[in-house]
């Protein structure tokens, strides 16, 4: 737990963050930025319209110092009104090597912006009558299924606004260094051995897997594949012709890269279309925005219909069972139909945050101001949400809608009040969301330190959160983030503020919830505790393999006896007091700290105990074969399945027969990759090697040791 957490990414089932740390790719090299100027033709103005020269000047500022204080290699940027292009720009290097800066034509990966795409590939069916928004799911796609019977009932309308109840994400082969194909049929597989979270349209919480299953209905009712579909119906028609769905890799220098120091990552594929897979740039986004302005119509074709763009623009969180907290008011593809740092100064958006791995953009049309913005960089951490805030801002006081900009919150403590006992016995304990295990303690000055739960150990992540004036607890430091008690239908909460967008309001989000009291680990467990198992049904050109450990470990919490922790890219709490062969998922949070939660399960091969969590596949680390000298020959059994061998640190290791290979340190960190024949030296760091291993079916994999 970070000590001011900031839980506003989307489209990612892992921890971003963690992974930048890992690779290094979130310290990249410093770089000078290249600019190329794209404004619109019109951007001087049309009759009655302003320029927004100003608008235009500060955002170039503004960007150009986002790239050097974040080391961000590319930002690109179009503001639209619903009649023109007001400005549209790219900043920054693709190629560092040969100085080539991006232009207006240069693809990024929007993330989670593809699921407005979804949204209005669904409303065109809606139209068509193909589709019922409230109709179950099974109606069209039969075949889908879950361990529990409640998931007959999801709709697609829950489907479209996180109230599925789905676990989250399918974490298998969604970030790719090569396009996965069967990516969506997959997700479907992997939910018919997991259960739901929660009843359909119980809570709102984000949800990939949902999205993946609006290919499969596209799929089901027009014959056409997903991409197909919204490439014929959205794409083409509405003049977004740089933006396509990677079914191959791009040409050089037509998309963004990431950068690893000075060094370009290969391109990435998120291979769930519908949630997080299109490429485009800012300018295409733009027509998309200005085509949701016209309700629909652009350059006088009608796309979709003025009522499908209104129901997709409808708060869909009214009718929801739990909502504790209404942070955000969840559309159909939408993330907020009332964006909170608009509305605090009075103007209707709707927004969308994208992220991958490398990619964050945002999207934003804001009706009544009759203003679109969509913007993408080649980092996560740019702060694009605070300049795309700036923009708009910029533009609607330039515009008249706005008197002058909004003023930033000043970092002011509220005054220190007294507190009472109970209130502390409301924050103080043990909590959890869906990375990670909490302990709130009182200090004897009673303010709050906090520390968090990870292989055994506790860290502490804040402390003198002092009880204030407004009922929060906060720090002198950092006054803008503060924590409170919540109690609601399922347990008790924490509940986070933090400051939003360009700064000058506060959000509240659901932080945590209280870990409840359990009976004792079922026996099976104990035995299970610090052991560790190796990810074996993730592909070999998996993202997840590169950037993130692939091992899983339990953990006990003396603290907490009915539970282990699961530890993987992050830790996540299950219920281990009910049955010995399954850790239940428990948590009921709203929004994004309630995300991709998952069952363990045990699953017995071959006389060992492997693991599956979600829809990852893990073998026991102990058992693995061991291999110190000369030769050994390995039979791939499962084509889905890598196979695992230790062998020495320092030496060298030949591969015969190999699909591919991955090769990780005694840390598991990644020492070399490659695929076929190889002969190489070892790393030389640990105590011992371990080789991953990729082939068909059948397939005799020798390898040596000298």
């Amino acid at each position: 737990m970070p000590s001011h957490p900031d839980p506003t990414g989307e489209g990612l089932p892992l921890n971003r963050r963690d992974f930048l740390q890992l690779t290094g790719l979130g310290s990249l090299g410093l770089l000078v930025p290249g600019l190329l100027t794209g404004c619109g033709d019109d951007a001087a103005g049309v009759l009655g319209s302003p320029s927004y020269a100003a608008t235009i000047l500060d955002g170039q500022a503004a960007i150009r110092q986002a790239l050097v204080d974040t080391n961000t290699p590319s930002i690109s940027v179009a503001l639209v009104d619903d009649q023109r292009v007001i400005w549209a720009e790219a900043f920054g290097v693709i190629d560092k090597e040969q100085g080539l800066a991006p232009t207006n034509q240069t693809r990024f990966c929007i993330g989670s912006c593809s699921k407005v795409l979804a949204a209005m590939a669904t409303m065109i069916l809606v139209e068509r009558g193909l589709v019922a928004l409230d109709a179950p799911l099974v109606t069209y796609v039969p075949a889908f299924r879950m361990l529990s019977p409640e998931a007959d009932a999801i709709t697609i309308r829950q489907l479209l606004s996180h109230a599925s109840g789905l676990p989250g994400t399918n974490a298998i082969n969604i970030f790719t260094l090569a396009p996965q194909a069967d990516y969506a049929e997959r997700t479907q597989v992997e939910l018919a051995a997991q259960r739901p979270k929660h009843a359909p349209g119980e809570l709102a919480v984000d949800c990939n897997c949902g999205f993946t299953l609006i290919e499969a209905l596209v799929a089901a009712v027009t014959g056409q594949s997903y991409a197909q579909f919204v490439t014929t119906e959205i794409l083409v028609p509405a003049g977004m012709t740089q933006s396509a769905y990677p079914r191959k890799p791009f040409p050089a220098g037509t998309f963004a890269p990431a950068y690893d120091d000075d060094i370009p990552v290969p391109q990435e594929f998120t291979n769930g279309f519908a949630t997080g897979g299109l490429y485009a740039t800012p300018s295409d986004m733009g027509r998309l925005a200005r085509l949701l302005l016209q309700g629909g119509i652009l350059e006088g074709r009608r796309i979709l219909s003025a009522a499908s763009v209104a129901e997709m623009a409808r708060d869909q969180t009214q009718n929801l069972g739990f909502n504790p907290i209404p942070s955000f008011q969840w559309g159909l593809g939408w993330d907020d139909v009332a964006q909170k740092g608009l509305a605090a100064v009075g103007v209707k958006a709707w927004t969308k945050n994208g992220g991958t791995l490398f990619y964050g953009s945002q999207f934003f049309v804001l009706p009544e101001a009759r203003l679109g913005l969509a913007m993408s960089g080649t980092t996560l951490t740019y702060g694009s949400g605070k300049l795309a805030e700036r923009i708009l801002l910029n533009a609607l006081v330039e515009s008249g809608r706005l008197a002058a900009m909004p003023v930033p919150l000043p970092a002011t403590p509220a005054p220190e009040a007294a507190v009472d006992d109970a209130t502390l016995a409301a924050m103080a304990g043990y909590f959890a969301h869906h990375e990670a295990v909490l302990r709130v303690e009182v200090q004897p000055d009673r303010a709050l330190t906090l520390s968090t739960f990870d292989s055994g150990t506790w860290t502490e992540t804040a402390r003198d959160l002092k009880y204030r004036a407004d009922a929060t607890f906060a720090s002198d430091s950092k006054p803008l983030y503060a924590y409170r008690p919540l109690t609601a239908e399922f347990g008790d909460y924490q509940v986070v503020r933090i400051p939003w967008g360009y700064e000058h309001c506060l959000l509240e989000l659901p932080y945590a919830q209280r870990v409840p009291p359990r009976g004792a680990r079922a026996p099976d467990w104990e035995r299970r505790l610090g052991r560790e198992w190796l990810l074996v049904n993730d592909g070999a050109a998996s993202w997840t393999l590169r950037m993130g450990l692939p091992r899983l470990r339990l953990d006990g919490i003396p603290e907490l006896p009915g539970y282990v922790g699961v530890t993987s890219m992050s830790t996540q709490l299950l219920d281990a007091s009910q049955d010995g062969q399954r850790a239940r998922m428990w948590m009921m949070i709203p929004l994004n700290n309630g995300r991709d939660l998952a069952d363990l399960v045990i699953v017995n091969r071959a006389g060992e105990e492997w693991v599956r969590f979600g829809s990852c596949l893990y073998r026991p680390l102990g058992g693995l074969p061991v291999l110190e000298a000369g030769g050994t020959t390995l039979t791939v059994e499962v084509a889905s399945e890598a196979l695992w061998l230790q062998v020495p640190a320092r030496g060298t290791l030949t591969l015969r027969n190999a699909a591919s290979w991955l090769l990780y340190d005694g840390n598991f960190v990644l020492a070399a990759e490659g695929q076929g024949a190889a002969t190489l030296a070892l790393p030389g760091r640990g105590g011992k090697t371990w080789v991953m291993l990729y082939g068909a079916r059948g397939d005799r994999i020798e390898v040596a040791v000298g």
